[in-house]
């Protein structure tokens, strides 16, 4: 039997929500109200200073890495990211 096909395994549908670019906005909004984000040098400085619509502007041309980040935090989304989602922002800011 093929190793990459077992009927006996169960799969764990993944499944991904569709968001757009305005609810990864208001996600993203969310989070930077919260004191600890409030700490964070990216939200602090880069988000904070972007008007809403550069912020829309911003999260649509990174939807993609946006999305794979919501995934990697699993059930919560962004917020199961932690600390690390500001540095992950950062990193795709760049």
């Amino acid at each position: 039997m093929d190793r990459w096909f077992d009927p006996s395994v169960t799969v764990i549908n993944l499944s991904v929500p569709d968001l757009t670019a305005q609810q990864i906005v208001d996600e993203i909004n969310t989070i930077a109200q919260s004191p600890r984000a409030a700490r964070s040098g990216w939200l602090r400085t880069r988000w904070a200073m972007m008007t809403p619509t550069q912020r829309l502007a911003w999260s649509e041309r990174r939807r993609g890495p946006l999305m794979i980040m919501w995934m990697r935090g699993g059930p919560d989304g962004f917020r199961g990211l932690g600390q690390s989602f500001s540095e992950a922002l950062e990193e795709i800011d760049r």
